[in-house]
């Protein structure tokens, strides 16, 4: 079992935590599907990697609590006793107005993202072995305006900063660590954000994207998947966004040309 390649990825019951997890175990992982709330999409998730010859672990920890999150990583030791792979996938907030949120609101984003992150990392970094991975997905909103992001956004963006000073911390050991960053993702979560006039925003969104499309979680899956490859040894401290090259487009070109960048 020593030997084994394993992986943890949190939030990974749906959306492009599960693709990870299904990417992964495709190259050989033993992986962990952890969830907070969907125990049946974790079943379902798990399922579907047992179905197709492929070793699992569900775990269920509220990423929020601390004994939560020392239980996971308690957990995975007492299953695998250590880590070659961690995707820090899992994020929540209230969507609302920065001047709308309450301190109980920034309370439980900053413990989940920020502070229990610091605590995730430090208990990854104990597990993994020699030459392993820690991914972080961050997202666009760390470095742009996205409505109802007030508490996320700058979550993410410390969550990133972090993952540069973990790359440094264990570059000795061999020990990469990167953020990716995706842009538009058809996700359920995604759906949830934008809410009612969701078909209608991702129609202009996939206008102002140069690829002229959205992007899936399984395209972010195999951006993470070559990231814990061997082709990755010297990749570190970096954030790389994955967006169809949405971000490449200035704001001011896209009014001029009517929101189509082709």
């Amino acid at each position: 079992m020593a030997q084994e390649k394993v992986a943890l990825v949190t939030g990974s019951s749906r959306g492009i935590g599960r693709a990870v997890n299904e990417r992964l175990a495709r190259d050989g992982y033993r992986c962990v599907v952890h969830y907070r709330r969907d125990a049946e999409g974790a079943e379902e998730a798990a399922g579907k990697l047992r179905a197709a010859g492929m070793d699992c672990l569900v775990v269920q920890a509220d990423l929020g609590q601390e004994d939560d999150v020392n239980a996971m990583f308690d957990t995975v030791a007492d299953t695998f006793g250590h880590l070659d792979v961690f995707v820090a996938n899992a994020a929540s907030t209230a969507l609302r107005k920065l001047l709308e949120t309450e301190p109980r609101h920034a309370e439980r984003t900053y413990r989940e993202s920020v502070l229990n992150l610091i605590l995730s990392l430090r208990r990854a970094a104990e597990l993994l072995r020699d030459g392993g991975r820690v991914v972080y997905v961050s997202g666009l909103q760390s470095r742009a305006v996205f409505p109802g992001y007030g508490l996320l956004g700058p979550a993410k963006a410390a969550g990133e900063e972090m993952i540069k000073h973990l790359a440094v911390e264990l570059g000795g050991r061999g020990i990469t660590a990167n953020s990716v960053v995706p842009g538009f993702i058809e996700t359920v979560s995604a759906r949830r954000s934008l809410g009612a006039d969701y078909a209608a925003i991702a129609e202009r969104l996939v206008a102002a994207i140069p690829m002229h499309r959205s992007g899936n979680p399984e395209d972010v899956a195999e951006l993470v998947a070559f990231l814990a490859s061997p082709a990755a040894s010297y990749i570190s401290g970096q954030s790389i966004v994955i967006d169809g090259g949405m971000t490449a487009i200035s704001t001011s070109w896209l009014a001029a040309e009517g929101g189509d960048p082709s």
